[in-house]
């Protein structure tokens, strides 16, 4: 007996399959490559032999086992920083060998648009003048209150882009701290690398006095930076202070140095410039609001699908406004109507995953380079079946 019950009959649960141990391969070549340096191969037994992982011969390497407890080491580099780790990373050179980027070939609108720049330059228009006055609302904070050190903002608008910012105000911002003495400062943790490969201000043509950028500059590794005007910088800087006598401003970071990350940064970063990843991902984008739009507007729904470049935001309109999906315009709206959250999104989120589509809770999302038309045809097929499955349970009219 146990306790005040008693065991009946026979084991009624059992687990049903032992899991088996994870296979990987780890190529010696990989793990100097990635590391910059050729780890003994006694050292990598050691390590991971340590951690409970299994190692069998291999040639060019070794075939691992991995714990069923590490549920973390899903692909040879997640194995190499294991190796990284314990070995130490200052024992690790403090430089890189070149690392050459294999890129894709140009989109040919790209060319064009090259090679167009490149003739107009040629004949000698190289510089564009305009002349504007700075909008007041974008002056008049400034005006009436002296006080205010930077602003900070995304600049394709506020939660990457779900509550839009008309170009023109990012001018006339930049315009107007630039004349209060203002230090202006894009977030462009989502944007940068993503709008194009010089971020949202590249494409918009406006300069901010900082940038924050995050972990595609480490190629989706854990990595960030702060960027912008050298005399800001600097007070960041050992040399700086002791040579101009103040005091410097620290700068921690769990991941500073982290070679890993720097060998990703050095590897994806030039894909992105040389290639048309931005490109790619943009139009997909916009493929998709337009092929949910239609979606939309087919079942008769007051909802619309928004966005800018490669990101995606559904508005499920809770409050019930007059809409066209075919043409609706999200900057004729104010904040509020996006930050109100419709009683629907959860049903619609697992509607969707039922159909292959995983959102966020916004909802919306960001397209890569990586999907294709066939992909967002899938998309918009996964949308139709959740709208059904939502009105065959009445959320739906």
């Amino acid at each position: 007996s146990i306790g005040a019950g008693r065991m009946r009959g026979t084991a009624v649960d059992r687990y049903p399959q032992r899991p088996e141990p994870r296979q990987l391969r780890l190529r010696r070549a990989r793990l100097a490559d990635v590391l910059g340096a050729a780890i003994p191969d006694e050292d990598v037994r050691r390590i991971l032999e340590g951690l409970g992982f299994t190692l069998h011969d291999a040639g060019d390497g070794w075939e691992v086992d991995v714990p069923t407890r590490r549920v973390d080491a899903m692909r040879e580099v997640d194995v190499i920083e294991e190796v990284a780790r314990h070995y130490g990373f200052d024992r690790l050179p403090v430089t890189f060998p070149p690392l050459a980027a294999a890129s894709r070939p140009l989109d040919p609108r790209i060319r064009r648009a090259r090679q167009l720049r490149g003739i107009l330059t040629a004949a000698g228009f190289s510089e564009a003048v305009t002349f504007g006055f700075v909008a007041q609302a974008a002056a008049a904070p400034f005006a009436a209150d002296g006080d205010i050190a930077a602003v900070i903002l995304e600049p394709t608008g506020a939660s990457s882009g779900q509550v839009p910012i008309d170009s023109a105000f990012l001018e006339d911002l930049r315009e107007a701290t630039a004349a209060h003495g203002v230090v202006l400062i894009f977030d462009e943790v989502v944007t940068g690398f993503r709008v194009s490969p010089g971020g949202a201000q590249a494409h918009y043509g406006v300069t901010p006095d900082l940038t924050s950028l995050a972990k595609i500059l480490a190629g989706g590794l854990p990595g960030g930076a702060v960027t912008g005007r050298a005399d800001i910088l600097e007070l960041l800087d050992f040399d700086a202070a002791a040579a101009k006598g103040f005091e410097k401003i620290g700068h921690q970071g769990t991941y500073n140095a982290n070679p890993l990350s720097a060998a990703a940064g050095t590897t994806a970063l030039p894909i992105i410039r040389d290639g048309d990843a931005c490109d790619r991902a943009n139009a997909s984008g916009e493929l998709l609001r337009r092929r949910w739009n239609e979606v939309i507007a087919e079942a008769g729904l007051p909802w619309a699908c928004h966005g800018s470049f490669s990101s995606f935001y559904l508005f499920l309109n809770p409050q019930g406004l007059e809409i066209d999906p075919l043409n609706f315009d999200a900057g004729e709206y104010g904040a509020e109507i996006f930050k109100a959250k419709s009683p629907l999104v959860t049903k619609l989120r697992l509607a969707l995953l039922l159909g292959g589509v995983d959102v966020n809770g916004k909802p919306g999302g960001t397209i890569s380079a990586a999907h294709e038309e066939a992909d967002i045809e899938h998309a918009a097929g996964a949308l139709a079946r959740a709208i059904e499955l939502l009105r065959a349970e009445g959320d739906l009219k």
